[in-house]
């Protein structure tokens, strides 16, 4: 769902998009040059940056011991930010849905003509672009869940994967999930289905600079605990 863009501490990458729509074309009459002009405007926008971290630390008789494996300590922290990131992706991404058209959103219980009709909508407001649908793996089960007569062949591809990977012809593609930081609450609820443009990238990200890292000696500290901090 996203493009990751790197730039140096201090630059600012500026984005621009364009318009698809197309030219509308009027009938003129013979020997008339005089046709109203018309241009495509796009837009550009640009990301912000913060500053997030982390820090964590053990105390010096667990890191002695080895009863705390300080490395996978480290390992967890980048985990942990990997997962904080996917969090401000689905963020953005959900936080969008306000703002889109009416003919670019369904709500309401599942109608299988309704999302037909929906992918019908963006893929020709992309310029004809085959459609894909993601979600959850759950959310997609109970689309497939719904389709009319299967074979063999579906049911046993729903045994092993969890549901149909076309709809339509339109393919379904699982969204890996993450937790909300701190609880155990999903970032993409298994109601949600999104639809876009094969290939279509919705959320930029922005990382400014290199990370800052320290891995303390323990005589740093006058309570000699082992420290790590991470910011990015």
């Amino acid at each position: 769902l996203a493009e990751v863009h790197t730039i140096a501490t201090g630059d600012q990458a500026k984005f621009s998009f364009d318009d698809n729509s197309l030219f509308r074309v009027g009938l003129v009459a013979s020997g008339d040059g005089d046709l109203h002009r018309q241009e495509l405007v796009g837009g550009s926008y640009t990301v912000k940056t913060d500053w997030y971290g982390v820090a964590i630390y053990t105390e010096l008789e667990r890191f002695l011991s080895g009863a705390i494996k300080w490395n996978d300590l480290i390992d967890r922290v980048a985990l942990s930010f990997e997962g904080h990131l996917n969090e401000l992706i689905y963020t953005a991404f959900s936080e969008s849905y306000d703002g889109l058209r009416s003919t670019r959103k369904v709500e309401g219980a599942y109608d299988e003509d309704k999302l037909l009709e929906l992918t019908d909508h963006i893929s020709v407001s992309a310029g004809n672009v085959k459609p894909v649908i993601y979600g959850t793996r759950t959310a997609l089960r109970k689309i497939s869940r719904q389709v009319g007569e299967t074979s063999d062949g579906m049911r046993d591809e729903m045994n092993k994967v969890g549901f149909l990977g076309t709809l339509a012809g339109i393919d379904l593609i699982a969204l890996p999930n993450a937790y909300k930081a701190g609880t155990e609450e999903f970032a993409i609820d298994n109601d949600t289905l999104i639809v876009l443009p094969e290939n279509e990238k919705t959320v930029t990200v922005v990382l400014e600079g290199d990370a800052l890292a320290q891995d303390n000696d323990i005589f740093d500290r006058h309570d000699l605990q082992k420290e790590f901090k991470f910011l990015k």
